[in-house]
């Protein structure tokens, strides 16, 4: 995927600007259509491309992201081409992006409102010396005997507790 090929013969920035342009155009002139498939994008080498240059671009680019890679190790260690085709097949790949199936608009509310009560009330962050934002209940002490895990999300996530 390299900087300068022409993707469906068109360079990467028109080739994305050209489909942000359509879809706008598109919910604008429809603000109930619904944009089911744009996971194609997602994964297109020249929407990757722009991803990247936005990121290397970005005031965090000398930050090690959780891959512990800054833009610099990318570039001097991995090649910019090698990554984005790797990040390209791990993203077609169903096991890394495909957790959760959302049903409907319901289904996607409801999901949302069990992620965000999980991370306000339950998830450790490390800011707050390892506690919620919004506490349930006040943090008990750590547990020195059996723990209890509860699933979260069909066990996307899971929250845990001393065992009764």
């Amino acid at each position: 995927m390299p900087e300068d090929a022409g993707v469906n013969g068109l360079a990467p920035h028109v080739r994305v600007r050209e489909m942000q342009t359509k879809l706008h155009r598109w919910a604008v002139a429809d603000a109930g259509r619904r944009f089911d498939d744009l996971y194609n994008l997602v994964c297109d080498p020249a929407f990757l491309l722009i991803a990247w240059e936005r990121v290397a671009g970005n005031s965090g680019a000398r930050t090690a992201g959780v891959d512990r890679y800054t833009v610099r190790d990318v570039i001097d260690k991995v090649g910019v081409t090698v990554f984005l085709e790797d990040l390209r097949h791990q993203l077609q790949r169903t096991e890394v992006t495909n957790r959760m199936l959302i049903f409907c608009e319901r289904h996607l509310r409801s999901v949302l409102a069990q992620y965000s009560r999980h991370y306000n009330r339950q998830r450790p962050h490390r800011a707050l010396q390892l506690r919620p934002p919004r506490p349930e209940s006040p943090v008990p002490e750590p547990v020195h005997g059996r723990i209890r895990r509860r699933p979260v999300l069909g066990g996307l996530l899971n929250e845990y507790g001393p065992a009764a």
